[in-house]
């Protein structure tokens, strides 16, 4: 299981539809079907219910949709978190000989 199927299984809980989590997904239908399938084969379960209209969590999935929403939540935190903490400067600096100019660099 990775963070991309975690993504994919909460866009088909939210949008209801499998079609329709792939149109927001921007991906076709067939390969998120087998991203689901692979998912439920992995963990040894059924988390969704699926119907001709919509689908249905079952128990397994409502847990794994909340478990889904947390660990994606703090995904996105740390990734921020990261960005805001280690981000270093490293100023190089030209003798005026060589034009006299002072170049700034973001890393």
């Amino acid at each position: 299981m990775d963070i991309r199927q975690m993504k994919y299984f909460k866009t088909i809980v939210e949008e209801g539809t499998i079609s329709k989590a792939a149109q927001v997904l921007h991906m076709a239908q067939p390969p998120l079907s087998i991203q689901l399938k692979q998912l439920e084969e992995e963990l040894g379960i059924t988390l969704l219910k699926r119907g001709n209209k919509q689908i249905e969590l079952t128990d397994a999935g409502m847990r794994f949709y909340k478990r889904c929403l947390q660990i994606l939540d703090l995904t996105e935190i740390t990734k921020n978190e990261l960005k805001e903490s280690f981000q270093d400067v490293l100023r190089i600096g030209i003798t005026s000989s060589n034009g006299g100019l002072i170049q700034q660099d973001k890393y």
